[in-house]
């Protein structure tokens, strides 16, 4: 739980990077790249739990 805490903290950072580099503040590549790279990590910190090991 505590790393999708994180995740979601990193996409309120990235996006407000993103947002700065549509004002042409930094490279919009750099912001966009933070935005989908956070929210990979949450997708995948998500997906990660509650995986059947199987019966042993």
């Amino acid at each position: 739980m505590l790393a999708f805490g994180v995740g979601i903290i990193l996409i309120i950072l990235s996006f407000f990077l993103f947002i700065l580099g549509v004002m042409h503040f930094i490279p919009v590549a750099a912001g966009s790249l933070a935005l989908f790279f956070s929210i990979l990590f949450t997708v995948h910190c998500l997906n990660e739990r509650n995986k059947f090991k199987g019966i042993s």
